[in-house]
């Protein structure tokens, strides 16, 4: 109960708008600063990337209620929410694998062409020699939650 009043609360707080490919999320509170933008991919219109986020203070479930309205916005317009094709910090990386083990949350395993290129990716495939053929057989086990959460889209019920 207690943390559906935060996240309520923190929800209130949130201004949201989508406009010329882009999502826009911002907190408009005096206590919260933060905000998170995500933008069309240019080939797959599906999809919208996650290329800023900022928020102060961290660790308080903030940034994730960003990628939360995030997700809702885009599912709203018949899209999912994916992680920046080129680079994605420690702390993003944390709140995707959350995002990928929540089970209000859909999950979309995208197709190869749509795996980010990053060195943050290049470094998880290299765990599986013959993934760089991108044949099905090959693609990591559903129990690598970091590689998954990273090569996924987001939707809300």
């Amino acid at each position: 109960m207690k943390l559906s009043i935060i996240a309520e609360a923190q929800e209130e707080s949130i201004n949201s708008k989508i406009s010329n490919g882009m999502i826009e999320i911002n907190y408009q509170s005096p206590n919260v600063k933060g905000y998170l933008h995500a933008q069309k991919d240019e080939n797959n219109p599906k999809i919208y990337r996650v290329i800023r986020v900022a928020v102060n203070p961290q660790g308080k479930g903030y940034g994730k209620s960003l990628y939360l309205s995030a997700i809702k916005l885009a599912t709203q317009n018949g899209l999912m929410l994916s992680p920046a094709k080129n680079s994605t910090s420690d702390s993003a990386m944390n709140v995707w694998r959350s995002l990928y083990l929540n089970n209000n949350i859909n999950t979309i395993n995208l197709k190869p062409s749509d795996w980010p290129d990053s060195p943050r990716n290049h470094k998880m495939m290299n765990k599986y020699p013959n993934l760089r053929y991108k044949d099905p057989e090959t693609y990591p086990p559903k129990n690598d939650i970091e590689f998954w959460a990273f090569n996924s889209g987001y939707t809300i019920n």
